[in-house]
């Protein structure tokens, strides 16, 4: 209502008691009314209002309170026509009616300067600014909930009252439903120590472990691996290596890819690069030998290919170079003593190489040519003509692989994979289907006259009077003298018990009259002479002419046939030998032992990568990973490379790095 000043006020009492009781209200109420319109039409006339009110659609108004809202000041200027509509008769004269939804506590009294109120609010309404404003946060009788369920109201004097969700309950919809992830006074946490609640609306919330920590049998548990923010903690393990939490608390430090941890220190890491270290090459403490590098975790070769003979033994370097050691004339022409240490031959540069009882021969590298030396009264070294003159054979179709025998050789041309043998044509070793007299049976080479029906060869091997060529499809063909007395002009597939021909074959390899087989599937297979138990199948002393398996213990990656007696090296990198132990020839230590039937292991021997013998040889010898080489048996002419003085030699014999050239 208008503000009215102390002078009124006063005056209307005066009046009041001066007159009857309807008289006297009605000239309060008058004098009232003139004297509120004479202060308004004053304050209008001046642009002004009295003290404590304020001017307010062109009427003087109690001012707003500090801080009220823009809302509860409309809601009090809109309630001018009844706000302030004195209540009735029983108000006595002079004193204001109280506002609408209001209860009359002692009357509704002004203070002329303050106009405060001791007036009480309806229910449902509350005092603003003296109005009483509908409070939409109370429900009256007849009215829907203001808020759902666990909800709280707010902001009720305004249409658009605000409902907040209770503590542990979250909004869905137009709903408020249980949060689970809250904890309520009495509940149990929803979930474990060091671990943060999740989708809480869920009858059962997810849990997922905080930053650091790991879930390990239902417990968040502390990642040894993990700082705090859930980064990797660089100080967990040693340089080069990886964190991999273990048991609650606990971890295991491992080396990342392409490094080792050789010393067993932990503070350092894993120090050691394999692949390159000449001192851990491939793993811890396998070095090297001295001088030879390690490249993608392998020594560098000392020799990357032996042959192995009755008089001597022949080794190519990664260069191609060709070295050799023992008795002439199959290696030394030209001398006429054994020579016991590896020697750099007068020979070009060979890819492939392989020794005969008195002769050898090479594929020479980056050429289209044979290279032989040595003995030459059976032809074996190609010309036509029975002199010791080394011979150069032409081969413009290129050389594959080359062996040579007792006293003859084979070769199997690039283009074609034919097979062309020349030297000693007894026992039907050239196999071309012609049964040639004695003492007429010598052939020089002739690359037309190949083998007949080896088309697709990829590997020859040459024995005293046999030969066996591998083909490009897995099988082996044998032609020459047959152990049981029979004898093939022509190649004939070798077969086993049932009938069926050898298949799947990754490697052969000829003895003096016996041959055996690696699988692709690390199985080896024998057939041939067996007197001395080369075959070794612990049986009796009876030739086959047809295959069976070695009982090998695992495995086997290389195989190399000798004269009479054979050995393989087996995964995990040690070695069996069988057969003829005449000359020690089997490794296993022993000279008493004269031969055995079944492969014995060769003791505190392993890391062998390559084992060598050949068709004539009584001896053996083994590359190990480190690239040293060993040799063992028959010594008799230095063929074991060592500078031994020993004639036979029953364990591997080192030869030592101050020996090779």
């Amino acid at each position: 209502m208008a503000h009215v000043d102390a002078t009124s006020r006063a005056f209307g009492r005066r009046a009041a008691q001066g007159s009857s009781g309807a008289q006297a209200l009605h000239v309060a109420r008058t004098l009232l009314f003139s004297a509120s319109l004479a202060a308004v039409l004053v304050g209008c006339a001046q642009n002004k209002c009295p003290a404590g009110s304020e001017l307010r659609a062109g009427l003087c108004k109690p001012k707003s309170k500090q801080g009220a809202s823009a809302a509860a000041d409309a809601a009090v200027d809109a309630g001018a026509a009844g706000a302030h509509v004195a209540s009735g008769a029983d108000k006595d004269a002079g004193y204001d009616a109280g506002p609408t939804h209001a209860t009359d506590a002692g009357h509704t009294a002004y203070a002329a300067d303050s106009g405060t109120a001791n007036t009480t609010c309806d229910h449902a309404y509350v005092l603003v600014r003296n109005a009483c404003v509908r409070d939409y946060c109370v429900q009256l009788s007849g009215e829907d909930s203001p808020c759902p369920a666990n909800a709280t109201c707010s902001a009720g004097t305004t249409l658009n009252k605000v409902c907040t969700c209770n503590t542990g309950y979250v909004q869905s919809g137009n709903a408020c439903v249980r949060d689970h992830c809250v904890m309520l006074q009495g509940e149990a946490p929803a979930c474990q120590a060091n671990a943060t609640c999740g989708n809480g609306t869920a009858a059962t919330p997810t849990c997922i472990c905080d930053a650091g920590y790991d879930l390990t049998s239902g417990v968040c548990n502390r990642n040894a691996c993990e700082l705090l923010t859930g980064a990797p903690d660089p100080a967990a393990c040693g340089a080069n290596q990886t964190c991999t939490p273990t048991t609650p608390g606990q971890k295991q430090c491992s080396c990342v890819a392409g490094y080792a941890d050789c010393d067993g220190n932990a503070s350092n890491g894993c120090e050691v690069t394999p692949a390159s270290d000449a001192n851990n090459c491939g793993k811890c403490a396998y070095a090297c030998a001295g001088g030879l590098s390690c490249t993608s975790g392998v020594c560098a070769d000392r020799v990357k290919l032996m042959a192995v003979g009755y008089y001597g033994t022949c080794a190519i370097r990664p260069t191609g170079s060709v070295l050799g050691w023992g008795a002439p004339p199959a290696l030394f022409p030209a001398d006429s003593k054994p020579i016991t240490q590896p020697t750099i031959l007068d020979r070009p540069a060979a890819a492939q190489i392989s020794v005969g009882i008195n002769h050898t021969c090479l594929v020479a590298q980056g050429t289209l040519s044979i290279v032989c030396w040595g003995q030459n009264g059976y032809l074996q070294l190609g010309s036509g003509v029975s002199t010791d003159t080394t011979q150069t054979l032409s081969v413009p179709a290129g050389v594959r692989a080359i062996g040579a025998g007792n006293e003859a050789s084979c070769a199997v041309i690039s283009s074609s994979g034919d097979v062309v043998c020349w030297g000693d044509g007894s026992g039907a070793l050239m196999g071309d289907g012609v049964a040639r007299p004695s003492g007429a049976s010598n052939q020089a080479f002739n690359v037309t006259d190949p083998v007949h029906g080896v088309g697709g060869a990829v590997d020859v091997g040459v024995g005293y009077d046999m030969a066996c060529a591998l083909t490009a499809a897995g099988g082996v063909l044998c032609w020459g003298h047959d152990p049981k007395s029979s004898t093939y002009y022509t190649p004939e597939p070798v077969k086993g018990n049932d009938n069926s021909d050898l298949t799947d074959v990754a490697a052969i390899t000829v003895g003096y009259q016996h041959a055996c087989a690696l699988r692709s599937n690390h199985q080896v297979v024998c057939w041939g002479d067996n007197a001395k138990g080369q075959l070794g199948l612990n049986q009796t002393p009876v030739a086959r002419n047809r295959y069976l398996a070695v009982p090998l213990p695992s495995g086997a990656l290389g195989l190399a046939a000798g004269g009479t007696h054979t050995c393989a090296v087996v995964q995990g990198g040690t070695v069996y030998c069988w057969g003829d132990n005449g000359y020690g020839q089997l490794g296993s230590g022993s000279l008493t032992q004269t031969s055995s039937s079944t492969p014995l292991l060769i003791p505190s021997f392993s890391d062998v990568v390559a084992v060598y013998s050949g068709s004539t040889a009584v001896h053996s010898c083994a590359r190990k990973h480190d690239g040293n080489v060993y040799c063992w048996g028959f010594n008799y002419y230095g063929e074991l490379g060592g500078a031994q003085t020993g004639s036979v030699f029953s364990v591997p014999q080192l030869i030592p790095t101050s020996l090779w050239p």
